[in-house]
Formats: structure tokens, sequence, C-alpha cells
């Protein structure tokens, strides 16, 4: 991973990164935000009811990154804004991919 300051929201972490996340639940689109206290914001189109804004959260990341839900899961943050979303097996696509949604 680039020793670059805009990374500050991935961690290596064996054969997985850890994407940190501050997500916005009740947003009116769900839709990358830019940074937020190193963290990548997310705003997110469904309440943080019932676990709701962390499925469309999920649904969000996986979709834009092509990946099959095995492969992005929820670990850390549960009932919290401040979240921590697991991908598995990254590769420089992937690492791509993420490095379009932080603004330069």
């Amino acid at each position: 991973m680039p020793a670059d300051p805009t990374w500050y929201h991935l961690r290596a972490d064996g054969n997985a990164i850890c994407i940190f996340v501050q997500a916005q639940p009740n947003a009116r689109t769900t839709e990358v935000a830019g940074l937020h206290d190193g963290r990548l914001k997310i705003r997110v189109a469904a309440p943080a009811l019932d676990g709701r804004a962390n499925d469309r959260l999920l649904e969000y990341v996986r979709r834009r990154l092509d990946l099959p839900a095995n492969r992005a899961v929820l670990t850390k943050g549960h009932h919290s804004r401040m979240k921590c979303i697991e991908i598995s097996q990254p590769d420089d696509s992937l690492l791509a991919a993420l490095a379009a949604w932080v603004p330069a």
C-alpha cells in the first residue's frame, strides 16, 4: 500500500485490508463523501435501525468494488458510525478502485 497520507483510512491485515469508514446514515443518496478524521466518509441512504444502514453500506461497497458478499464484511462498528469493513484477498485493481474514491 502506498505511503501516502490519503491512504490512512486503510490498513493491511494479513491477506485482507480494513477500510475505516465514517458512516452517515439517513442521507439522501449513498455515496463516498471524501475523508473525515482519517476515515473514508460514506453517506448511507438508510436509517440506522435494525442494521439497515450497515446492510446498505456493505451492499454499496460490494457493488462499487464488484465483490461477492463473502469478501467484504463489517468487522467493527455495528452500532457506531465508525466502522471497519474488511476485504479479503485485495489485489492491485481493488486498491486502484479504492484510490479513485478519495479526492486528490
